[in-house]
Formats: structure tokens, C-alpha cells, sequence
């Protein structure tokens, strides 16, 4: 039972929640598409300097990283990282100049 005063507030409470989540929920993909840009863009990068480096890349080109970078985000960034860098990498050792 709503006041005579107020007849219509569950109506705009919900649209003003509704239009909040929207405006949150545009700020939180134009986040997610920043980062997996500046991602794809390090990985391209890194991948090419390494190619230009004479290093072996594992699985496919640079390319092919950064598009995969830029789907995937973190995770294939990550996976990345692990192929090509850590200590579980078969090559990492033999790049430490």
C-alpha cells in the first residue's frame, strides 16, 4: 500500500536501479575491451621482439598470440607468460643474457 503521495515509487525505484546497472555494466565492458586491448598490444609486441630476436616461438606467431590475447584477456595472456617465460618454459633458461 503505497501513500496516496507516492502511487508510483516501486515504478521509478526500479527504473532508477535499472538505468544505475546499465551505466555500471557500460563502464565495466568498455573497462574489460581497455584491458584486453593493452594485453594484446604487450603480448604483439613482446612476441615480435622475440621473433626478431632469432627466439622460437611455441604453438603459433605473434599474431596469432595477440588475437588470442585480445578474446581470452588474462588467461591467455597468462598462458602466454607460462609457454614463454617462466621457469616451466623448456627454452627459459637458455634466454637469460
Amino acid at each position: 500500500m503505497n501513500p496516496p503521495f507516492f502511487p508510483n515509487m516501486g515504478r521509478e525505484l526500479a527504473s532508477m536501479f535499472s538505468g544505475m546497472a546499465m551505466i555500471y555494466m557500460t563502464i565495466l565492458a568498455v573497462a574489460t575491451v581497455v584491458v584486453h586491448l593493452l594485453l594484446m598490444i604487450g603480448v604483439y609486441r613482446e612476441a615480435s621482439d622475440r621473433v626478431h630476436r632469432g627466439r622460437k616461438m611455441w604453438f603459433v606467431g605473434p599474431f596469432a598470440w595477440a588475437f588470442l590475447t585480445m578474446i581470452g584477456g588474462i588467461i591467455t595472456a597468462g598462458i602466454y607468460w607460462v609457454v614463454h617465460h617462466s621457469t616451466l618454459s623448456p627454452v627459459a633458461s637458455d634466454e637469460d643474457e
